[in-house]
């Protein structure tokens, strides 16, 4: 199997490939990703780690002349690619839409072009439901993005579902990404409540803490991906693990460093909240903890 991935260098496009080159069913993989973010670590490791059958492209996804090139002879295409931002950010608005909306639009575009693919799989984002109002969603609830960037992402579904009678199509909506890889991004909350505890020993909490977040381990967001494909899934699909509210991440954070301050600023602000069904298990809140003490690890020093 010949898999396409934009965006791969990326923090899900880390693990995700890594994982991938590990699959006796995967001939060969070709990353597409224009490094927008300086994700450098994709490309360093330890000797003889690198596999040969791990193609770079570099280029943009508005450039349908070179995805439609690059595509050719790919079986299952996986669109990672994306402007991300924080939850709710309604900065570079512009980018969101060029981006997330016309750059899968010429994605798919290209993808509808080339026979060879079979398989197409979006990665898009609970942001699309907007404001669950303390209730858990699932793929049938109502869809009404609130912010610049959920709008793009659900855009980017519509032009993915568009080719749905053609070939399988997989949306996958993903909750926050936590947990480290070589390319971590620092802007997920998690991930950031854990570096300013560890190296600052001060986080920041907006609104009055009570918004929720749904939450999924980027291992386990990779190793879902991959289950797409050995399936052969298609449809809609929320990827969630944990629903937590801010103030419960800021008590889990806490318990690991005791002597973190915590700085509350506009707390007079409601906070939107998304939370969708997860499967619910009895050591749900044991295996959050354990994911954290594991990220903590791989802190080089302590405070």
């Amino acid at each position: 199997m010949k898999i396409f991935i934009t965006g791969g260098c990326g923090y899900v496009g880390y693990s995700l490939v890594k994982n991938l080159s590990q699959c006796d069913f995967v001939d060969s993989i070709t990353i597409y990703d224009n490094l927008s973010r300086p994700s450098i670590n994709f490309f360093f490791g330890q000797p003889n780690e690198g596999l040969a059958n791990i193609r770079f492209i570099k280029g943009d996804l508005l450039d349908g002349y070179k995805i439609g090139r690059s595509l050719r002879g790919h079986d299952v295409v996986i669109h990672l690619a994306a402007k991300v931002s924080t939850p709710f950010s309604e900065s570079n608005i512009h980018e969101f839409d060029q981006v997330n909306n016309w750059g899968t639009a010429v994605l798919s575009s290209e993808v509808e072009r080339t026979p060879s693919v079979a398989h197409l799989i979006y990665l898009s984002s609970v942001s699309v439901y907007g404001n669950s109002n303390g209730i858990e969603l699932n793929v049938d609830s109502a869809v009404a993005p609130q912010s610049a960037y959920g709008q793009s992402k659900l855009k980017g579904e519509k032009h993915i579902m568009r080719l749905a009678n053609r070939l399988n199509v997989s949306v996958l909506r993903s909750a926050n990404v936590f947990g480290f890889n070589p390319s971590i991004r620092l802007d997920s909350v998690v991930n950031r409540f854990m570096f300013d505890a560890n190296y600052l020993g001060r986080i920041e909490v907006h609104g009055t803490g009570n918004q929720k977040r749904a939450f999924i381990y980027i291992q386990s967001l990779a190793e879902f991906i991959i289950y797409e494909i050995v399936k052969d899934g298609s449809g809609v699909r929320n990827l969630a693990q944990f629903n937590l509210s801010i103030n419960d991440l800021v008590d889990e954070v806490k318990a690991l460093y005791p002597a973190t301050s915590i700085f509350r600023l506009d707390q007079h602000l409601s906070m939107r909240s998304v939370a969708v069904q997860i499967d619910k298990n009895k050591s749900e809140g044991e295996e959050f903890t354990r994911l954290l003490l594991s990220f903590k690890e791989h802190f080089k020093y302590n405070l």
